[in-house]
């Protein structure tokens, strides 16, 4: 069963390097620029772990957070900036 991951960070070069990461360890990975654009993915794709940057462009990885753990309950997050 292949793991997956949604990677959020503003920062291109920060997603490619854990997307590139990740791939290699063999995850499935969704990426997303925005808060917003992270809770799109929440809503149509189901992951194991979500790495969630605190400063998005529009709204806080805190937010983020909030919409993860009502939408999927049982998916990991980890919180970094």
């Amino acid at each position: 069963m292949l793991r997956s991951i949604l990677i959020v960070d503003d920062e291109e070069t920060i997603r490619r390097q854990l997307r590139r990461f990740f791939e290699r360890a063999r995850y499935e990975v969704f990426t997303a620029a925005t808060g917003e654009e992270a809770i799109q993915q929440i809503r149509q794709v189901t992951v194991d772990i979500a790495l969630l940057d605190l400063r998005l462009p529009d709204i806080s990885g805190i937010e983020v957070l909030k919409v993860l753990k009502q939408e999927c309950p049982t998916t990991g997050a980890i919180i970094f900036t």
